[in-house]
This record gives C-alpha cells, sequence and structure tokens, in this order.
C-alpha cells in the first residue's frame, strides 16, 4: 500500500516516536507499533488489520479531548493515508489479576 505510510529508505535511520495530544510520528518502527501507540492515545482497542509494514509515519488528528482541536477526525486522518478505521465487534485478549 502506498501513501503517508511508506518504508523507511534509510535502514541506518536510529527509532524514534514523537507523541502530541494530536499528532503522533514516527521514523524506524514496525507499523504495528505505531498503531499500539495510537491505541493508547485513544483509550481503545485497535486491531491492526493491514499488511503495511511500513515504517515511517506521521498522522495529525483532532480530538475532541486535546487542546488545539482543529483537524480531521482520527478516522478521516487515517483516510487521508489511504487506510480505514471501523467499528465492528472481534474477540480481544483480557488479562485480570486477582
Amino acid at each position: 500500500m502506498d501513501g503517508k505510510f511508506p518504508a523507511s529508505k534509510d535502514r541506518d535511520q536510529k527509532e524514534g516516536v514523537n507523541i502530541r495530544a494530536t499528532e503522533i510520528s514516527s521514523a524506524a518502527i514496525p507499523f504495528g507499533h505505531f498503531v499500539t501507540i495510537l491505541e493508547a492515545q485513544l483509550g481503545y482497542p485497535i486491531i491492526h488489520d493491514t499488511e503495511l509494514s511500513g515504517d515511517d509515519m506521521a498522522l495529525k488528528y483532532a480530538r475532541d479531548d486535546a487542546p488545539g482541536g482543529d483537524g480531521p477526525s482520527v478516522p478521516a486522518a487515517l483516510s487521508d493515508g489511504g487506510l480505514k478505521l471501523e467499528t465492528r465487534r472481534a474477540p480481544v485478549e483480557v488479562s485480570v489479576i486477582d
């Protein structure tokens, strides 16, 4: 898949992630790690159901609970990158500590 999530061309690039209230950008990390970061920012589970392996990503979005929230919603921002965020039911793993 092409779009805003290409594989890094510089294989010697160090891993890095920049996380802000309305922006996530990263270099030299697997796409699955990017999804995990987005999941933590949004506070709900996201299932990585793509074949993407690109590791240079940037996503700017608006959140209702964050200052400076002008911009696209998360689904719209992902759509701009050629991805789709959809709601569906799926089994998830849950750990319980008693």
